[in-house]
């Protein structure tokens, strides 16, 4: 999960295969596997997302599973979506568009898949890791031999 403070502001294209929480200001193109836009989020750009829950601003596009706008949530864009909610107090400025179903873009499969692999990876290592036990052999103190050193005169 990426989580971005009130006090930041950012740009470029944020794309993470997990869940975002984003309460700041995000000029660029989102795309997630779940976007948690906070009240003092403003995104200015398309979000792309299976889940999506708008209490904060969205100036663009949104294409999404499911899409939750909030209470005091505004969207000012079109709404392309497999199930909406616009609950009482939220804003929606735009068309609305119902989809049959919802796919990830490729680039987030790929993402996916990609942080699928490593952990994988890391799995398989963690089981090759062979960790010998600690062999304990108790002697008894006759049998206990010390080195002795020479006392230099």
């Amino acid at each position: 999960m990426l989580s971005v403070a009130t006090d930041t502001v950012m740009r470029g294209r944020l794309v993470a295969a997990g869940r975002i929480v984003l309460d700041s200001w995000f000029e660029g193109d989102v795309v997630c596997s779940r976007l948690d836009l906070g009240s003092n989020g403003y995104v200015l750009g398309a979000v792309v997302a299976s889940e999506v829950y708008i209490e904060g601003q969205i100036v663009g596009p949104v294409l999404g599973g499911r899409v939750h706008v909030m209470p005091g949530g505004f969207v000012e864009g079109d709404i392309r979506y497999v199930t909406l909610e616009v609950a009482s107090g939220a804003t929606h400025c735009g068309r609305c568009t119902k989809l049959a179903s919802y796919r990830d873009p490729p680039e987030l499969v790929a993402l996916a898949e990609r942080a699928a692999a490593e952990a994988s990876q890391l799995r398989q290592i963690e089981r090759t890791a062979i960790r010998r036990p600690v062999r304990v052999v108790t002697v008894p103190p006759s049998r206990l031999v010390l080195p002795v050193r020479e006392a230099t005169r």
